[in-house]
């Protein structure tokens, strides 16, 4: 069906609504090489509609094309005739490329037009949390958080970076403590939390609340981390015959891990 409608655009002519059908339909089904020449046919006969240069832009960064993503997107934002929500999506979708090419401090740039025209964004203000965490600029992702945290309480993206961001500062209680209420109080991804919330007990030496939540997690994930956890925590308790059992599990998910082999020779 998609080729006998290929073969049907021919007689189109100069119009994109045919390359934009089968550019999404090819793009559902996966073909993404193809999807992308299809619409970048119907964006050449259509130059003036954002909505196919935003779904171009998706499929580059599908494809992990981040750099034509960037090109195509700088080239839109130039044009002057873009309205408001365009140039707020256009700057949003820039910033989100450039931080997946880990140019974080370029993208917090990118970020400051999509604030000042919606301020009270909450995705936006997450966005420029996680850039500036990746800069390790604390300050800005103190404030875009708490930001978001006085709109929205309970926001579980929100409460686990600011976790994050204790853990970094080496402020072991206030995790805990934020990592306990995510998991009291928000229904979101709670083996993650959990395992967090295990490291900040560790970390603040209650090694027991950390080894039961580790062993809690063990029959729904078997993973290398939290073996290595579980072995490190018996190595604090000394007791190495338990620790030895956990990190030679660990070897045998990651045979060539230097971090086991010199636990295994401790």
């Amino acid at each position: 069906a998609v080729q006998a409608y290929l073969l049907s655009i021919d007689y189109c002519g100069a119009f994109f609504g045919p390359h934009l059908w089968v550019a999404r339909l090819l793009s559902k089904m996966g073909e993404m090489k193809s999807a992308i020449l299809m619409y970048k046919k119907a964006l050449s006969y259509a130059p003036y509609l954002s909505e196919i240069t935003f779904e171009l832009v998706d499929a580059f960064i599908q494809t992990q094309q981040l750099a034509n993503a960037e090109t195509l997107l700088r080239s839109l934002r130039k044009k002057n005739t873009l309205g408001h929500a365009d140039r707020f999506a256009s700057a949003s979708v820039l910033a989100k490329v450039l931080a997946l090419q880990g140019s974080h401090r370029e993208a917090l740039k990118e970020l400051n037009e999509p604030l000042i025209l919606r301020p009270a964004d909450q995705g936006l203000h997450l966005d420029i949390a996680l850039n500036a965490f990746a800069l390790k600029a604390w300050p800005e992702v103190e404030k875009s958080l708490f930001f978001i945290l006085s709109e929205e309480r309970t926001h579980p993206e929100a409460l686990y970076l600011l976790s994050q961001m204790y853990i970094e500062l080496r402020d072991f209680e206030k995790a805990r403590d934020t990592l306990s209420f995510l998991l009291d109080k928000v229904s979101w991804r709670p083996l993650e939390v959990r395992f967090q919330l295990a490291r900040a007990y560790t970390y603040l030496g209650e090694l027991d609340k950390s080894q039961a939540i580790y062993e809690a997690l063990l029959p729904f994930q078997r993973t290398v981390a939290l073996y290595i956890n579980l072995g490190n925590i018996h190595l604090l308790k000394n007791e190495k015959q338990a620790a030895r059992f956990y990190f030679e599990k660990a070897q045998k998910l990651s045979p060539d891990s230097p971090v086991i082999i010199n636990r295994l020779q401790e």
